[in-house]
């Protein structure tokens, strides 16, 4: 780091947006890998939250409704989650719709220090946001509130880049 002022504030807005640029390009992969799979994102018939989200709040804002999944969910959880979850819970909103409002969100909460993520192994696809108490002091998971071990992706498809 230089000891010019302006150079470092620039620095730290720099540092801001490499990591944004990662969550943005994270989230396009998943989404590519979601629809070349040919994932069907209509309403999950397995999903029952009539009884776990029974007082689920339609009105609320976008983050309440993202602290509310992760509340009641209790655990970490993958953007995938999370979108599917919230298409579910207002059907009206198609996943798309939701991707593309999580990551303020999730970014939002993250700076707010509210949570954290975890990355599994080298891939970012396999990050998992959680509340920063569900975590131990070296970072990992806390057992009661593991991620999912079925949302890690294993794909090791070479991704082609063109210059």
């Amino acid at each position: 780091m230089s000891t010019n002022p302006a150079i470092t504030e620039l620095e730290k807005v720099e540092k801001d947006l490499l990591i944004k640029i990662k969550e943005v390009r994270s989230t396009m992969a998943m989404l590519r890998n979601m629809y070349s799979n040919g994932e069907d994102t209509s309403n999950n018939p397995e999903f029952d939250g009539s009884e776990k989200y029974a007082d689920f709040d339609k009105k609320a804002t976008f983050r309440d409704k993202l602290a509310y999944v992760f509340r009641k969910e209790n655990r970490f959880l993958h953007v995938r989650e999370i979108a599917e979850t919230m298409h579910n819970l207002e059907p009206r909103y198609d996943i798309k719709n939701i991707l593309g409002k999580l990551s303020p969100a999730i970014t939002f909460l993250r700076k707010q220090g509210t949570i954290v993520k975890v990355v599994v192994g080298k891939s970012h696809l396999n990050t998992f946001w959680g509340s920063k108490n569900w975590v131990n002091n070296d970072g990992s998971p806390k057992p009661q509130h593991m991620y999912d071990k079925n949302q890690i992706n294993n794909s090791r498809k070479a991704e082609e880049i063109t210059i």
